[in-house]
């Protein structure tokens, strides 16, 4: 009976253990911002490491325009136009390019996700 209890308490130790070991740590995230004005584009450029998603967070204008301003991301694997709150998928290392869309004066973040 001993001898039960011990290989019992042997085998949830140790799904414990891999249970623990199996999960990523909390991934690191980073913020990235951008604007444009009457001096001209003011780009943000971040460097990845490997496959990321980036979200764009934020971004604004003082058009007074319907038609929302967004961020455009460029990185490898994709390139173009994200909405507020919406996410894209970087495929691999290199350079993250953001930018903003829309008129007048603009300003836009990005949120990596790493």
């Amino acid at each position: 009976m001993a001898m039960s209890k011990v290989c019992s308490l042997l085998a949830i130790s140790s799904m414990v253990f891999l249970f623990g070991c199996s999960h990523k740590a909390h991934a690191d995230s980073k913020t990235i911002s951008a604007s444009s004005d009457s001096n001209g584009k003011h780009p943000a450029n971040s460097a990845v490491q490997g496959p990321v998603e980036i979200t764009c967070v934020s971004a604004t204008d003082d058009s007074g325009n319907p038609t929302p301003p967004a961020c455009v991301i460029d990185g490898p694997g994709t390139a173009g136009v994200v909405d507020i709150g919406h996410k894209v998928a970087i495929t691999g290392a290199g350079n993250v390019t953001l930018t903003c869309k829309g008129s007048g004066a603009l300003a836009c973040t990005a949120r990596i996700d790493e």
